[in-house]
């Protein structure tokens, strides 16, 4: 069945605890997934038949108010970094930043702001970077605190074989947060091209609906999803349950 953007809703919460920052006013949820979100007592009510979604406590989503002036993070330099490092809460572990062979000194220093080991992979690295293979990488199961995936699965031809590593190695109640150009948001099917026949050396120009349907056939829960029509692109956090 087609993803249905028209159920989510804005209810502007976060969690100390959750690895993921909404600023208020910004948050989305799916009452289908998540269950209703009441008004009077700004908390979620379950669904009776999901109990195991609560694990990640999205209805304790409340960040402390001097968060939200960190919304757009100084000194970084790439937009997308800009667009997600602000959802990071504080925390501990890796974050994975998959893939990328020229990480920015603005990033890592951010995120070990917030607590992490900054690690950043790629499928061909200059000298100082890991190399993984995102589609089989060799680390650990539930090894990994958060994942950074930043225009990355654009690239690759089987990209479910990617979610799946990715939930693979994520910790019990780790986030990924996923940024990919998404100029498709309400058809059914990505749009498959030629790398060759591409000035970025595309696999497909996404579908969101066709994204968001593989992150959660994976076992991901969406924590958020964020559409840039100006530029069409599509950022998803999505978190694995404890």
């Amino acid at each position: 069945m087609p993803f249905n953007f028209a159920r989510f809703r804005r209810f502007g919460r976060s969690s100390p605890d959750s690895g993921l920052r909404v600023p208020v006013g910004q948050s989305v949820y799916d009452p289908t997934v998540f269950g209703r979100y009441d008004r009077a007592t700004q908390a979620v009510v379950p669904l009776a038949d999901q109990p195991g979604v609560w694990d990640l406590r999205f209805d304790e989503m409340l960040p402390k108010s001097h968060d939200h002036a960190r919304e757009w993070p100084s000194g970084i330099e790439r937009d997308r970094y800009k667009l997600v490092l602000p959802l990071l809460a504080p925390g501990g572990g890796i974050c994975l930043d998959a893939c990328t062979g020229s990480p920015e000194e603005s990033t890592q220093a951010y995120v070990e702001r917030l607590g992490y080991t900054y690690m950043p992979i790629d499928l061909e690295p200059p000298e100082g970077i890991r190399r993984e293979d995102v589609t089989s990488m060799s680390f650990e199961a539930e090894s990994i605190a958060r994942i950074l995936s930043l225009d990355t699965l654009e690239h690759i031809k089987e990209y479910p074989r990617a979610l799946a590593e990715f939930y693979r190695v994520l910790e019990p109640g780790g986030v990924l947060l996923v940024h990919v150009p998404a100029y498709f948001f309400d058809r059914a099917h990505s749009a498959t091209i030629d790398p060759a026949n591409d000035p970025w050396g595309h696999e497909r120009y996404f579908s969101g609906h066709e994204l968001l349907a593989e992150v959660m056939n994976q076992g991901f829960t969406l924590l958020r999803v964020q559409l840039h029509l100006d530029y069409g692109a599509l950022l998803c956090a999505a978190g694995k349950g404890r």
